[in-house]
């Protein structure tokens, strides 16, 4: 009994060696993990912090104070977001299309691209066209590509059409289209006009 008492006891020993063993093989397993997850989380912030301070990142914070500062002399790029690169400070061009008094007729828009010939002359627009026919109306011009504009509002006998400037004109400074309403028909005020809601590019100083 004693012989056995003792083997038993032996094998019970090494049991909890082996066991004590693998948890610390589990143990160190674990502080390495760590060490690996808390480099990765250090590389990450570092990462983080370099975009943000290059202006390729925005900072996740709210408060404009928070934002990493450049360094003296150093030229900030736009940021970029999920849309696109956006500059700091800079707005679409969103210009507001009227129609007045008109019955009946068709008048044309001239828009001068930024960087290309022109004016250049749409086709005759209904007087009372949708938003989608003055876009399709702008889009068949020379320089503008599908999604350069984005056109909503009318349709235009009751209500005004914006068109937003995006695409290749997104935030630079676009001149007013201008108008020729002279196939309208209509009352006395009959007209097209033209306003700007926003010139686009760098807000005023």
């Amino acid at each position: 009994m004693t012989s056995e008492a003792s083997r038993r006891g032996s094998v019970a020993t090494h049991e909890a060696m082996e066991a004590a063993a693998k948890a610390a093989r589990d143990t160190e397993e674990i502080e390495v993990a760590a060490s690996h997850a808390a480099r990765d989380i250090n590389l990450a912030d570092a990462d983080t912090k370099r975009g943000v301070h290059e202006g390729l990142l925005e900072p996740v914070e709210s408060d404009p104070s928070l934002r990493a500062a450049p360094l003296a002399g150093q030229v900030v790029p736009p940021r970029h977001t999920a849309t696109g690169a956006y500059g700091e400070g800079l707005t679409d061009a969103v210009q507001l299309i009227t129609v007045v008094d008109a019955t009946g007729g068709t008048f044309s828009l001239g828009f001068d691209p930024p960087g290309a010939p022109g004016p250049l002359s749409t086709a005759e627009i209904d007087f009372d066209a949708t938003a989608a026919q003055v876009q399709a109306a702008l889009e068949a011009l020379a320089s503008v590509n599908p999604g350069d504009v984005v056109c909503a509002g009318g349709p235009l006998d009751a209500d005004p059409v914006t068109v937003t400037f995006r695409g290749q004109y997104a935030q630079v400074a676009i001149l007013t289209m201008d108008t020729d309403a002279g196939a309208l028909v209509g009352g006395a005020g009959v007209d097209a006009t033209v306003a700007v809601v926003t010139v686009g590019g760098a807000a005023a100083p």
